[in-house]
């Protein structure tokens, strides 16, 4: 694993610069024991079996059974995504994209989304974990109840959750909407060991696919900076062993969000600090004049809403299942957001903590 660390360290050290010392945060629930830096997964899905790779800031790959050429059916890396050619369908290849929620959007995030609802509200008194064994490996379990979705023609129901208590990966996964139930099983290996190289290879496209450049600036923040029009700014509090992972910008964000409701701004800029498969993202763009709307909502997407404040400028807490508890609040012509699986006390620290980069 030492090289993995090392190897992932210096990619982010030539990328980002490092960020003022960050005092931990109380979070009031679980944490993980061990932070998984990399893995490789089998993902049972009914009968179908899935192959999966992850290593941090966010490499991730899939296999839909073992190709003769083994190499990925889905890459997704800081760099790029793609998704390679299957029968008549010649694939597609999206470089640069978003790295930070609202505007990212991440495969890998997928199988976690109903755990950051459930980390956070166990994180803030509001949900109980319970105890118990999946596949023999000691687990906290929890039931998410979920509301229908018009638009994805989804009936309400509800989600069990199994998640390891050594490091929050999840276990199992249960679905039930209506008569049908969806499980999903995922037993690890070469957790915190190096992974090669081909675990990560392009997959195979076909002659025409769908090609995009989402032109997202992958860079330091004081690079950012340079080619900004006001001073980005980074947090100097966060929860313990989170650190910053991917920083970019953008002169202008593109229409992105849960049904493209988060409209064009300008002068985006993006931070994604991880601590393992878990992560907090901040952005900051500017807004114009006005208030804005909740750049992570949707229109079929349930959350619960708060109030909040934020160095004295009126806020709003987000949380549900399928949307990361979140933070957004308008300051000046500046448009912030922060999200992670906590609290709206601990989402507010964080907020409050923002400082221009050195």
């Amino acid at each position: 694993m030492d090289g993995v660390r090392k190897g992932v360290a210096a990619a982010v050290l030539a990328l980002v610069t490092a960020v003022p010392a960050a005092a931990g945060l109380p979070t009031g629930g679980p944490d993980p024991v061990v932070v998984a830096h990399s893995w490789r997964a089998r993902e049972q899905i009914g009968p179908q079996r899935y192959f999966l790779s992850w290593e941090e800031p966010g490499r991730y790959a899939e296999r839909r059974g073992w190709s003769l050429d083994r190499r990925p059916w889905l890459l997704e890396t800081p760099a790029r995504r793609a998704i390679g050619a299957v029968d008549r369908d010649d694939g597609s290849s999206e470089k640069r994209p978003f790295l930070a929620r609202p505007d990212a959007y991440w495969v890998s995030d997928q199988a976690g989304q109903y755990a950051e609802f459930a980390l956070a509200q166990a994180r803030a008194g509001r949900r109980t974990l319970a105890s118990g064994l999946a596949g023999g490996i000691p687990a906290w379990r929890t039931t998410v109840a979920v509301r229908g979705n018009d638009c994805a023609g989804l009936r309400r129901g509800s989600v069990t959750l199994w998640l390891s208590k050594r490091n929050l990966l999840p276990l199992r996964i249960s679905e039930t909407r209506g008569k049908r139930t969806l499980t999903r099983t995922f037993s690890y290996r070469k957790v915190n060991d190096d992974l090669p190289a081909s675990d990560f290879e392009l997959p195979r496209l076909g002659p025409r696919p769908f090609r995009v450049d989402t032109a997202f600036h992958r860079s330091t923040p004081a690079q950012a900076d340079a080619n900004l029009s006001y001073t980005p700014e980074l947090p100097t509090v966060l929860p313990s062993g989170f650190e910053l992972a991917l920083a970019g910008w953008r002169r202008r964000s593109g229409i992105t969000g849960a049904e493209g409701s988060n409209p064009r701004y300008n002068g985006l800029f993006a931070a994604v600090f991880r601590r393992g498969v878990e992560r907090i993202d901040v952005t900051q763009r500017l807004a114009g004049p006005g208030w804005q709307a909740d750049p992570f909502g949707g229109e079929c997407l349930f959350q619960f809403e708060e109030g909040a404040t934020v160095n004295g400028q009126a806020a709003f807490y987000g949380i549900g299942p399928e949307i990361p508890p979140h933070l957004y609040w308008q300051d000046g012509s500046l448009l912030y957001t922060v999200s992670g699986p906590y609290t709206k006390a601990t989402l507010v620290a964080i907020a409050d903590s923002l400082a221009p980069i050195p």
